[in-house]
């Protein structure tokens, strides 16, 4: 018999939807760990320190996420062509309020994805 082929996925980036004082929008997370995340934000208007609340479905084992925290650092680059220019940010958060369910849910992620301990 056959063995079955298995697809790999590229675990990033994947989208989440991001909740702050001015609004909800949708980012992408290129990289997940048990204390925080980083994640793309175009035009955001983040700072250090402020509270944000994040939600998303990990890939392809598809526990959802929900989790408060705080934005610990911003790398911003402008991107685009000469004429019609706009900026990215990076930005770095930690997780404070995350519950045990969700927190099993990334453990599992980042050792399926040999990112974990």
């Amino acid at each position: 018999m056959a063995e079955p082929k298995i697809k790999k996925v590229k675990p990033y980036p994947f989208r989440a939807e991001l909740k702050d004082a001015g609004g909800t929008q949708e980012v992408s997370v290129v990289k997940l760990t048990k204390q925080g995340m980083l994640f793309e934000a175009p035009g955001t208007k983040l700072q250090p320190g402020d509270k944000i609340e994040v939600a998303f479905t990990i890939p392809v084992l598809g526990g959802a996420v929900a989790a408060v925290g705080v934005v610990i650092k911003l790398y911003s680059q402008l991107v685009g062509a000469t004429g019609a220019r706009g900026s990215m940010s990076l930005v770095e958060a930690h997780f404070r309020a995350i519950s045990p369910t969700a927190m099993e849910h990334i453990s599992s992620f980042l050792e399926q994805t040999g990112q974990g301990s």
